[in-house]
């Protein structure tokens, strides 16, 4: 079963209290059921960081995969040992 550590900032990480967490997947889990499975774990994150339901990541926020490359579509699977920085994006001039 792959293994993914989601590294939390700002919001994430003061509603956690905590820098990241190893989540274990079912073969074929996508970023959705990271999502998922942090609204599980951290109720708390519902509302601000997790949209309700628990499936959808509430706006600005976003996953970003081993630092290189932002998830676009939550559907899609991360690799086993991907480090996903769950973090909040801010625009601005």
């Amino acid at each position: 079963m792959p293994k993914v550590v989601v590294e939390f900032y700002g919001t994430a990480r003061q509603v956690t209290g905590q820098k990241e967490v190893t989540i274990e997947l079912k073969e074929g889990g996508t970023f959705r059921d990271v999502v998922r499975a942090l609204a599980a774990r951290y109720p708390k994150l519902v509302g601000d960081v997790i949209q309700p339901g628990g499936e959808e990541l509430q706006m600005p926020n976003m996953f970003n995969v081993n630092a290189r490359r932002v998830v676009h579509d939550l559907d899609t699977q991360p690799q086993d040992g991907d480090r996903i920085l769950l973090m909040f994006v801010t625009a601005g001039g």
